[in-house]
């Protein structure tokens, strides 16, 4: 056998030392993104789902109540966005339900649009 030979066959067995380590790594990172990316998925679903019912906000301590009969000014999606996201902050990023912050959010904002 040569010495090319020996040496090719010295790196084809690193290289599956190497896979045998690097195997269920990179698997467990796959896993985790695809979970991650799912997660991302569902909320936007949520988000989407909610404007498109384009359901009002259930009034809360912070909303102030329009006294005409104009309707309220819309408010951006992606400035709810933001506000859901701060709000899930707030709370310490723990599991929470992400159409109750959605909805507080938009119920915020119309607060200050309104004020």
């Amino acid at each position: 056998m040569s010495t090319v030979q020996i040496q090719r066959d010295q790196r084809r067995e690193a290289a599956k030392a190497t896979g045998a380590i690097l195997g269920p790594f990179v698997a467990l990172i796959d896993n985790l993104i695809a979970a991650q990316t799912r997660l991302i998925n569902s909320y936007i679903c949520i988000a989407s789902s909610i404007v498109d019912r384009s359901r009002a906000a259930t009034p809360t301590p912070t909303t102030r109540q329009r006294t005409d009969d104009q309707p309220a000014p819309a408010v951006p999606t992606d400035s709810i966005e933001a506000r859901a996201y701060e709000i899930f902050i707030r709370r310490g990023r723990t599991p929470g339900n992400p159409v109750d912050d959605w909805r507080r959010a938009e119920a915020e904002l119309r607060g200050e649009v309104i004020g």
